[in-house]
């Protein structure tokens, strides 16, 4: 199981929305040196580290938890997003090449069949979000903000 620690912003009924802390407090990320997380970061603001996650609990707005998704989760949507791509873009190339096209037309077909992968796992991304399977749920309640966070997120 793939966790992640944050606070929890807003609340819908059984959904609460969770301000994910440690991607952002990354103190190596910060400085520019980590994995390109904090680039990233800033690049999208808040829309990086705000999660919806279902929480049967009802812990209460500002709680700090622990978020879990199953790592099954996490493979069938990277291989639902990244797979159609993949392989529109080496059908249609192939196919071209089946067909003795030449080197331009072949390209331009392996882009075409890129194209129609991407908008394949588009739509197959669409109905990810309403699957329970998919959505992170609150595992606990913590005491505080987690070991190693940098700022507080209350500010």
């Amino acid at each position: 199981m793939i966790t992640e620690s944050g606070r929890i912003v807003r609340r819908e009924g059984a959904v609460a929305w969770v301000e994910a802390s440690s991607r952002r407090d990354c103190p190596r990320c910060a400085e520019g040196k980590g994995c390109g997380g904090g680039l990233l970061g800033r690049w999208l603001g808040k829309r990086l580290h705000l999660v919806q996650a279902a929480d049967p609990a009802f812990h209460p707005e500002g709680s700090w938890v622990e978020l879990g998704l199953e790592d099954s989760a996490l493979l069938k949507a990277a291989l639902g997003l990244y797979l159609p791509p993949l392989l529109g873009l080496v059908a249609g190339s192939s196919l071209a090449h089946a067909m003795g096209l030449s080197e331009w037309l072949l390209i331009l077909a392996g882009v075409a069949g890129f194209a129609l992968g991407l908008l394949a796992a588009r739509r197959l991304s669409r109905g990810l979000g309403d699957r329970p399977a998919f959505l992170p749920r609150v595992i606990r309640r913590l005491p505080g903000p987690p070991p190693g966070c940098v700022r507080d997120l209350s500010a």
